[in-house]
């Protein structure tokens, strides 16, 4: 057998005299071999011609004296090309059975068919080698019993007969097209005559076989069980309504259950149906995430168009309520966090989608919930409160608790939710960031038993599905995989280190004597920040409490202007503005009102310069933590010089472990600068005082000296990325000795 190239026609004459012969057109030179192949095996004894565009392919067909199959790739431009060749062949040859494969929307073509077939390229093997199969039999038999009384001048057509060029085909291309290297001719005594075929005498158009239309009812709506589509064998229908239909199939090939979707076979002339489901098929299979369901394939077989997807028929959230079945609180959480985070991925990834309902998440036999995937075309429009609002009405029946009470923190959420939060219950949740942080927050709660007294409840069974999901189902671990995250966990950074009472040197030879304190560690990460906006948010009056006394009146929240997107970021551990970051980096992006809030509401306070400084330096004045050699290597900075850190920007708190101080005070001299509570006169405006902000950032790159001075535009400057902080407290913290 010989294959085809990309410039030259090639004929397979392996077996000469036979009485099948089929044309094969694709630009691909490596699928045009493939298909080749394909059909050698399948068709044996068979002759296979190729070509590898419609103008070479014509000057192959004019040089035959019969043809009996066609099979041409669509290609991605000037698809009406390959049409127009089979419209010249069928002038010549008569109707033939064809086959037209693609990878790629085939809609705009369905008017050009004729009885042929199409196939989605891969090519679903059984499917198309069933149809091929049919197609041959039949055809070879009906060829068989003409052949022997067909006119010796109609097989003794030349290759040097002129035919028409074909009317979809530039005549440029075929002028170009190289001529065919070899050429099928019978010998007989009239083989120099040219003889003009007669159409009437060829085989009358084969009418193969269609099992679907055989048994299909008149009105060719919903198919009955034991239908074959392609590898999907129909096992039950589930719903249907007047253009599609919904089945159980067996996936034969892998023997996998699966639902499959079918656009009704009456629609398959109708572009704009065909168009919708296609488009419906392509959106939903660029999900990946492991709480949506996955949409496998999409294909057409006898005139029905069909995409299969993920199998779930386990009951929703919303069947749950109508039973009047309970989940545990834990699960609640859990349900929320990881339905939320695929809400989240959907966003993220600019999908638009129909609102995620009650009856669209399911509960699987271990708990976990798996969300139908209802990605549609178009641009995103989607309502971040709706959806939330949404979420709520599909787990609010299934609460423990039968009524709301103040006390209760799952009823108060649903009531946050609906964007009816108050002083008593909390800030309204009218963003998905805003959700993943109350819902962090609940779970620690109640993996740390602040919840026991609801558990207790929920702990009692709650049946789902023929199992028990007790109160202790919301494991961190369990999320973290659901909600796709990827992220590090938020480590516990609450210890606090002791700085012992006495003197060292400030600044440059000043001697300064402190009572003892408490500093952080580490730097104020975004994990343990997010807890205390969660806290604030979720009682306002409260929050007041621990604002300075000249808060501004127009400052109304606690939240960094981009938190939404790097915490949301943080969360999964993806990038933000290109730069990898955790729970475990810094917050930044405060005020100083911010930063005096959430020190006050830890139970401390900002440091001094002094005690910062002290911390930093130790006894001995060190001009930077470890001693008074700078090290780029060991700390967070903007520096360009080699052997300066790896990181782009921030880092977590605990990556540079070398930049500890002799108190073990870790990150002093880099990653993000810190607010103080020292004030001074505003060097450009005598009668203004702003705040100090000490330490360098990911971005400083000169001047690491411990004893700069960083004075603040104003206390309200927040819009920098490399400003954070850390607490310190005059007693004992609880987590320390």
């Amino acid at each position: 057998m010989m294959t085809s190239s990309s410039s030259e026609p090639k004929l397979n004459l392996s077996a000469p005299g036979v009485s099948f012969r089929v044309l094969v057109v694709d630009e691909s030179e490596s699928r045009l071999e493939a298909m080749v192949a394909l059909l050698a095996q399948e068709i044996q004894g068979g002759e296979i011609s190729s070509a590898a565009d419609p103008a070479t392919a014509w000057q192959v067909a004019s040089q035959l004296d019969r043809l009996d199959m066609l099979v041409a790739a669509i290609p991605a431009e000037n698809g009406e090309h390959i049409f127009g060749l089979r419209d010249q062949i069928v002038q010549r040859f008569g109707v033939l059975p064809g086959a037209f494969y693609s990878d790629m929307d085939m809609n705009g073509y369905y008017d050009w068919v004729h009885g042929e077939q199409l196939f989605f390229q891969p090519l679903a093997d059984k499917a198309f080698v069933t149809w091929l199969q049919a197609v041959w039999s039949e055809r070879s038999e009906q060829v068989g019993v003409i052949e022997a009384s067909r006119p010796a001048e109609m097989v003794a057509e030349t290759a040097t007969q002129e035919n028409p060029v074909p009317s979809a085909v530039a005549l440029t291309e075929v002028e170009a097209a190289p001529a065919p290297t070899s050429v099928p001719v019978v010998a007989t005594e009239a083989a120099a005559e040219v003889v003009t075929p007669v159409v009437e005498s060829l085989p009358e158009p084969v009418q193969v076989a269609d099992p679907v239309a055989a048994i299909m009812p008149e009105d060719e709506g919903p198919l009955p069980a034991g239908i074959t589509l392609g590898d999907y064998e129909l096992t039950r229908l589930i719903e249907s309504n007047e253009d599609w239909a919904l089945y159980d199939a067996e996936q034969k090939g892998i023997s996998r259950t699966v639902n499959l979707k079918a656009l009704h076979r009456y629609h398959r002339r109708d572009p704009e149906k065909v168009e919708a489901l296609l488009k419906e098929a392509r959106c939903r299979a660029l999900v990946n995430h492991p709480a949506i369901a996955l949409v496998y394939e999409a294909n057409q077989e006898n005139g029905v168009n069909f995409y299969a997807r993920e199998r779930v028929d386990d009951p929703s959230l919303t069947e749950l309520g109508d039973r009047g079945e309970k989940l545990s609180d834990g699960a609640v959480i859990q349900f929320l966090s990881v339905v939320s985070a695929a809400v989240s991925y959907l966003v993220d990834n600019q999908m638009n989608f129909r609102p995620i309902t009650g009856d669209m998440i399911r509960v699987g036999k271990e708990g976990h919930p798996k969300i139908i995937n209802s990605v549609i075309s178009g641009e995103p429009n989607f309502d971040e409160a709706e959806q939330i609002g949404l979420l709520a009405d599909a787990v609010f029946p299934l609460l423990t608790k039968g009524r709301y009470g103040g006390e209760l923190a799952l009823h108060a959420l649903m009531v946050r939710m609906h964007g009816q939060g108050d002083a008593k219950v909390g800030q309204a949740i009218k963003t998905l960031a805003q959700l993943e942080v109350a819902l962090d927050y609940l779970g620690e709660k109640l993996i740390s038993g602040s919840l026991e007294s609801q558990g207790k409840s929920a702990n009692r069974s709650a049946v789902i599905a023929g199992s028990l999901i007790g109160g202790g189902i919301l494991l961190a671990g369990i999320i973290m995989a659901l909600t796709m995250g990827g992220g590090a966990k938020g480590k516990d950074f609450d210890y606090m280190i002791r700085i012992p009472a006495g003197t060292f040197i400030y600044q440059e030879d000043e001697e300064v004597e402190l009572e003892q304190f408490w500093i952080d560690e580490y730097e104020v990460t975004i994990g343990q920040y997010a807890k205390f906006l969660e806290s604030v948010e979720a009682d306002e009056e409260m929050a007041k409490k621990w604002r300075h006394a000249e808060h501004p009146a127009s400052k109304t929240t606690h939240r960094p202007p981009e938190w939404d997107k790097y915490y949301r970021a943080a969360v999964k551990g993806k990038a933000y503005v290109g730069t990898a970051i955790d729970l475990n980096c810094p917050v930044m992006q405060v005020d100083w009102w911010d930063a005096y809030a959430y020190a006050h509401w830890k139970g401390g306070r900002l440091p001094s310069e002094q005690e910062w400084e002290k911390a930093a330096r130790g006894t001995l004045g060190n001009i930077y933590p470890w001693g008074n050699e700078l090290d780029l290597t060991r700390f967070n900075s903007g520096s360009k010089e080699q052997g300066g850190d790896k990181f782009q920007y921030w880092s977590p708190v605990d990556a540079m472990s070398r930049d500890e101080s002799t108190y073990v005070v870790k990150g002093m001299a880099g990653n993000v600068s810190e607010w103080t509570d020292s004030w001074e006169t505003d060097p450009d405006d005598p009668d203004k005082r702003v705040p100090i902000r000490r330490g360098a950032s990911f971005l400083t790159e000169e001047g690491f000296e411990l004893t700069r001075r960083r004075p603040a535009k104003s206390p309200d400057d927040k819009d920098k990325l490399t400003t954070g902080f850390r607490t310190v407290r005059s007693i004992p913290p609880p987590s320390s000795e």
